[in-house]
This record gives C-alpha cells, structure tokens and sequence, in this order.
C-alpha cells in the first residue's frame, strides 16, 4: 500500500454539501513521491463530481510535516 484516504460526503445547513477527509495516510517510505498530491486530486475530483460545496479535513497541530504538505497544497 503507498496510501489511503478516508472520506465521507454528507449535507449540512451551514455549508451544503460537503467533502470532509477523516485520514490521509501515505507510507513513510513513498513520501515526496507525489502520492500524497494524487490522493488529494482524487478527493477533490470527487467533491467536484458531487457537487459539494466544501472539502474539509482535520489534522492534529502536532503533524508539521504534515500540515506543509496540506498548506502547499491548498487546503489549509
């Protein structure tokens, strides 16, 4: 495995419908190897054909690293 996403796709009042990432994982040993990036245009090409209105995700303030990637990437 290089990587998972875990997602779900629900409506709420305040922002419709909405993309929300519970868990983007990419093993330590393929990072920097664009499969982060390939699983983040996977999920957003998913909201895009949903329709949603928002894509979300949560990440604890301890993950820098992470937390770069997501900034880069624009979903911060």
């Amino acid at each position: 495995m290089r990587g998972v996403a875990v997602y779900r796709i629900y409506e709420n009042t305040f922002e419709g419908l909405h993309l929300y990432v519970d868990d983007l994982v990419t093993d330590e040993r393929q990072r920097s190897r664009g499969v982060g990036k390939a699983l983040m245009g996977h999920l957003q090409d998913l909201a895009r054909a949903a329709r949603c209105e928002a894509t979300t995700l949560d990440s604890g303030t301890q993950r820098v690293q992470a937390h770069k990637f997501y900034f880069r990437e624009g979903w911060w």
